[in-house]
C-alpha cells in the first residue's frame, strides 16, 4: 500500500484487532454457522484461492486457503499465526497479477461498503465497484 491509498478511519482494527478476534469466540454458534453456510456455497478451495479482508484468519484457516489480503498489519498478524499467508492490501487494488487465483472469497467485509446495511464503521469504505473489478481481475 502507498500513502495515497484510502484507509479506514484511525486505523480502527489495528486498535481493536484482539477485541475484533475475540468477538468470534464470544459468538460462536453464529460464526459457525456463517463457516457452515460459506462451505455450501463455496467450492472445495484450490491452492490459487484467496481471502480478500482475511482478518484474523478465523474464516481462511477453518476453509482451507492460504493465502489472504488484508489492510490491518495487527490482523494480518493473526491470520498468519493461523498459517495464513497474507499480503498487506485492499479489495480495490489485489496486489496480485492478473488471472492469479482460482477463486476469491469476501465474508464479513459487506459493512465496509457504501450503502452497506446497520451502523457500518465511519470512514473511506471500500468501492464496491473497484473491489468487484479488481476480484474478477485476479481470478
Amino acid at each position: 500500500m502507498n500513502d495515497g491509498d484510502a484507509r479506514l478511519p484511525g486505523d480502527i482494527f489495528e486498535q481493536f484487532a484482539e477485541e475484533y478476534d475475540r468477538w468470534f469466540d464470544e459468538h460462536n454458534a453464529g460464526y459457525r454457522a456463517e463457516l457452515a453456510r460459506v462451505r455450501r456455497l463455496l467450492p472445495r478451495p484450490d491452492s490459487r484461492a484467496v481471502e480478500v479482508g482475511v482478518g484474523s484468519g478465523r474464516f481462511a484457516a477453518l476453509l482451507g486457503i492460504r493465502l489472504g489480503i488484508e489492510p490491518s498489519r495487527a490482523l494480518g498478524r493473526m491470520a498468519r499465526e493461523r498459517g495464513i499467508e497474507v499480503i498487506q492490501g485492499r479489495a480495490e487494488s489485489i496486489p496480485l497479477r492478473d488471472g492469479a487465483c482460482s477463486s476469491v472469497l469476501l465474508v464479513t467485509v459487506i459493512y465496509l461498503f457504501p450503502g452497506r446495511p446497520g451502523p457500518g464503521i465511519p470512514g473511506t469504505p471500500p468501492d464496491p465497484r473497484t473491489a468487484g473489478d479488481s476480484c474478477d481481475r485476479v481470478s
